[in-house]
């Protein structure tokens, strides 16, 4: 049970493959473009580019003109985000040049907001080549790794701002404006801004498979588990042998 105003209406024509992860990206897609605008920024920076919130927040700065720089790990990345989704600033974090460019570029582009979803020593390297009076908000932590190398006097001097983005705290600071953003997503959601790409479905007998396959193949997009589908292996009465998650996970 849960309450009307927490629901997310879904367009007659969305299928429910689609609705069932339009609320927590578009919603915070939308909080995290908020945040760039209440900050007063000109431009910005994002890392997880790729990801499905990511290509989302590309879409919602090119729509409110906001120049954006992307930030991503691979090269077919940076290819995938500009040829596919028109972003004009994408940088490869893991190539030698990455934290010249992107501190030249946030220089010039007076990048004065980072959202930031990697975590691990990526953070705190970010915070040192950002411009004075900039924010870096926390919405995830991709690399389970601990943020690290904070200088406390570069927060000072600098006046660098680290704020965390939560999106139930968005949520309610909304008030009763909630429901006209409620509905601007489910627009969003209807002229395909805020879709995410699947890219496979699959059953509760397959899972284990999948689930390894999606590490391998993150960028492509979601995978939706339909334990409701007809599933011939347990309709056979087959047995699952219990696994752990770990042993999915590939570099």
């Amino acid at each position: 049970m849960t309450d009307a105003i927490s629901l997310l209406p879904l367009p007659d024509d969305i299928p429910f493959s689609v609705g069932s992860m339009h609320f927590v990206n578009p919603l915070t897609a939308m909080g995290l473009v908020q945040r760039i605008k209440d900050n007063k920024s000109v431009a910005a920076i994002q890392t997880g580019a790729a990801s499905q919130c990511g290509r989302m927040i590309i879409k919602l700065c090119q729509m409110e003109g906001i120049p954006l720089i992307n930030v991503v790990r691979r090269d077919e990345q940076v290819k995938l985000l500009k040829e596919e989704y028109g972003a004009e600033h994408v940088l490869n974090s893991s190539t030698d040049t990455f934290f010249d460019e992107i501190k030249e570029l946030a220089k010039k582009l007076r990048a004065t907001t980072c959202i930031e979803c990697v975590g691990g020593p990526i953070t705190a390297k970010l915070m040192d080549i950002m411009p004075p009076n900039s924010q870096l908000a926390i919405y995830g932590c991709l690399s389970e790794k601990e943020y690290d190398g904070f200088d406390p006097l570069l927060l000072i001097g600098r006046n660098i701002t680290l704020r965390s983005f939560i999106l139930g705290e968005y949520l309610q600071s909304q008030g009763i404006w909630i429901i006209k953003t409620m509905r601007k997503a489910a627009t969003l959601m209807n002229d395909k801004t805020l879709q995410s790409t699947i890219h496979e479905t699959f059953t509760l007998s397959q899972i284990q498979d999948q689930i390894g396959k999606y590490y391998k193949t993150m960028t492509a997009g979601k995978m939706i588990l339909c334990p409701h589908d007809d599933d011939p292996a347990l309709q056979s009465g087959a047995e699952f042998e219990p696994f752990d998650i770990k042993d999915c996970q590939t570099e």
